[in-house]
């Protein structure tokens, strides 16, 4: 049987991709997840925004927005959760365990966003705005 110089490299090319794992893509990092661990225990949906107030000046308009909203609030409480805007510095030692464990986790700035409901939550900056703040509760209503 004769194979001509054609056939002999596509069968070199294919026994070549089997043996390196063909065309398939490496597996690469896993994905994000949407939803994270909850960074403090709350069996209802609990959200914390902490922040110094002597900065609050330094904020874009939209962001100090978040920090006084009512629309805020009443979004948080209609979907029957509880928030809290709070100094960093604030003395929560009359407040419940669960705004003290908040308070206490770790940040890398601020203002800075803890939400809790369950075994699900989310722990980062504070969103530029009302609209994305309340889109980022709403994962974890």
């Amino acid at each position: 049987m004769k194979i001509d110089i054609k056939t002999a490299a596509i069968l070199l090319f294919l026994i070549f991709a089997a043996l390196r794992g063909g065309d398939s893509p490496s597996p690469g990092p896993s994905p994000v997840p949407d939803v994270e661990p909850a960074p403090f225990p709350s069996s209802d949906l609990a959200v914390l925004i902490v922040e110094e107030t002597e900065q609050r000046h330094q904020l874009p308009p939209s962001q100090l927005n978040v920090l006084t909203s009512g629309i805020l609030r009443d979004y948080v409480e209609e979907s029957g959760g509880e928030i809290r805007v709070w100094d960093q510095n604030v003395d929560s030692q009359y407040a419940a365990e669960k705004w003290r464990e908040a308070l206490r986790k770790p940040r890398d700035g601020l203002p800075w966003i803890y939400i809790a409901n369950g075994d699900k939550g989310h722990s980062g900056p504070l969103p530029e705005t009302v609209e994305e703040t309340k889109y980022l509760i709403s994962k974890y209503k």
